[in-house]
């Protein structure tokens, strides 16, 4: 006779253990943006419209955060809410993919550079400026319209 799966779907799907290292990477990284920006807690609570109380309780894991909750904390933090949601080895992942990427691109950059002619190099630069200015802005703006709807 063939031998069964050892776990029901729902063991899978929920496993207690796992929810929690999750609920603390969400605690460990609210805390981290929070700090990253030398907010207090209630600073951050008022950037939220939330009590001081419930910023308090998910920066200690001592409860799961609500959804509504994790929306207005990202925006008035102004990260993704997919940002706070990483677990410690996703981010650093992440962040080492990005640092390999930002080596690459600029080697090639400077490649490429060094191939222009002096003023074709000089216009090329001031047009990545104003596109960079632009990038800026265009966050700013959707970071605004986040929080907007947040409240």
């Amino acid at each position: 006779m063939a031998q069964y799966r050892k776990y029901s779907v729902d063991s899978i799907i929920y496993d207690e253990e796992k929810m929690n290292i999750r609920i603390e990477a969400v605690a460990e990284n609210i805390r981290r943006e929070r700090e990253k920006r030398n907010l207090s807690i209630s600073g951050l609570a008022e950037r939220a419209d939330l009590s001081a109380s419930c910023i308090s309780k998910a920066e200690m894991a001592r409860s799961g955060v609500s959804l509504k909750t994790l929306i207005k904390i990202a925006a008035a933090l102004e990260v993704p809410v997919g940002e706070l949601l990483e677990e410690a080895g996703e981010k650093q992942k992440k962040d080492s993919e990005t640092k390999q990427k930002i080596s690459r691109h600029r080697n090639l950059f400077e490649q490429i550079m060094e191939s222009l002619p002096e003023e074709t190099a000089d216009v090329f630069l001031e047009m990545i400026k104003e596109l960079i200015w632009e990038l800026k802005k265009e966050r700013k703006e959707k970071i605004s319209d986040t929080k907007q709807e947040g409240r």
